[in-house]
């Protein structure tokens, strides 16, 4: 998002430019053993922000847990945003969101989705939307 790091945004104007970065992995294949994290793809963030982690999707089979989170990938900042996790059990698509907490402007996100509980063809889950949102 070149240019948008000098903007003095506030947080509705935040969230709203942020939510265009909405990620959609597909499919996610399941592991046995966590970890099994696939990365969904880059956030870039403008600004400071606190805002909830909003995660719609589902599992194939009841007994598998769908997790995402958010890990920041800017050097000297790496590792998982605490507080961004979300986690979900459903055969059919349902929306979860995470607790409020802050990210940190000018650093760059990725949205981490794995599942866990099994492993084989018949066992996946569907990451439909994974986005920050408004707290």
């Amino acid at each position: 998002m070149p240019g948008l790091s000098g903007l003095a945004l506030t947080t509705e104007q935040f969230v709203e430019v942020i939510s265009m970065y909405v990620a959609s992995a597909g499919r996610v294949d399941a592991v046995e053993v966590a970890p099994g994290w696939h990365i969904i793809g880059p956030l870039p963030v403008p600004a400071t922000a606190n805002i909830r982690f909003d995660l719609l999707g589902s599992v194939s089979d009841e007994s598998l847990v769908l997790s995402a989170r958010l890990y920041c990938v800017t050097p000297g900042f790496v590792g998982v945003v605490p507080g961004s996790s979300v986690q979900l059990s459903s055969t059919i698509d349902v929306e979860q969101f995470s607790g409020e907490f802050t990210l940190v402007g000018n650093r760059i996100y990725q949205v981490w989705a794995q599942v866990v509980g099994a492993a084989g063809d018949d066992y996946f889950g569907r990451v439909s939307r994974a986005a920050p949102t408004g707290a």
